[in-house]
């Protein structure tokens, strides 16, 4: 419950701070996070906060959105995409630093009702066929776990369920936490109660990867954070998140 928790306070938040009026010295690095990570990087950040001294802000939001913002110009740092794609896109066109690094792999679950317990224990075909399965998910064309959860339904085309589409996949946690979601495809780091693991051959590789932008305020603070947060103190935080890790840097 923790992590839902701050799950649900960081989707409440601001979604792009404003410029602030202080000193360059005294701004913080503002830090675009995808939806999946963002509880997962306020622990993160706390950690780092303590290391350094530093001072993070974060916005969250599906991948596509946080793409649509940058290159419409919201000032920020660095952006933790769930994908590769986005941030292979922004460095083709000359708006980011590349090159990207992945920072995590991320992996689907099938989160479901406790009341469909003995369903559940039939599997995954069988959940998603219940006559009636409201089931949510996130947004395929703005969200890489909504493209995964895609993927997945295209396994099972007999299944018919009623789908409520997030737009991203806090949004479909959000659905079935409060209750108006029989089941959800989401990340696992959202750690829900009772779910099923999906095999990972059933969907594209969720590689989440990081860019330093190339209109970005505090680059040189941006990569510093950067290396730190693919370096082994995050590395280890990351991997008991519900993620699977890239290979380690040699560097």
């Amino acid at each position: 419950m923790r992590r839902i928790a701050l799950l649900l306070c960081g989707l409440l938040a601001a979604p792009v701070p404003g410029w602030s009026a202080q000193s360059v010295q005294d701004e913080p690095l503002r830090v675009a996070v995808a939806a999946n990570f963002a509880a997962t990087l306020t622990g993160l950040v706390n950690s780092y906060t303590r290391e350094t001294g530093e001072t993070i802000t974060t916005s969250s939001a599906s991948t596509g959105a946080l793409y649509t913002q940058v290159i419409h110009g919201a000032p920020f740092d660095l952006l933790l995409a769930a994908d590769s794609a986005r941030p292979a896109r922004l460095v083709n066109e000359g708006q980011a630093l590349g090159p990207a690094r992945t920072y995590a792999l991320g992996t689907l679950v099938l989160a479901y009702q406790r009341e469909l317990e003995p369903l559940a224990q039939q599997g995954i075909a069988a959940l998603l066929s219940k006559p009636g399965l409201n089931l949510a998910i996130a947004n395929p064309e703005l969200a890489p776990y909504g493209l995964a959860a895609q993927a997945l339904l295209d396994r099972f085309p007999a299944a018919n369920p009623r789908r409520l589409t997030g737009a991203n996949v806090g949004q479909a946690m959000q659905m079935w936490v409060a209750g108006g979601a029989d089941a959800a495809l989401v990340a696992a780091s959202f750690e829900p109660a009772q779910y099923l693991p999906v095999p990972a051959e059933w969907y594209p590789p969720i590689e989440q990867q990081a860019v330093v932008l190339a209109s970005a305020t505090h680059p040189v603070r941006a990569a510093a954070f950067l290396d730190w947060l693919t370096g082994p103190t995050a590395r280890a935080f990351i991997g008991d998140s519900g993620y699977t890790l890239p290979e380690a840097r040699d560097d």
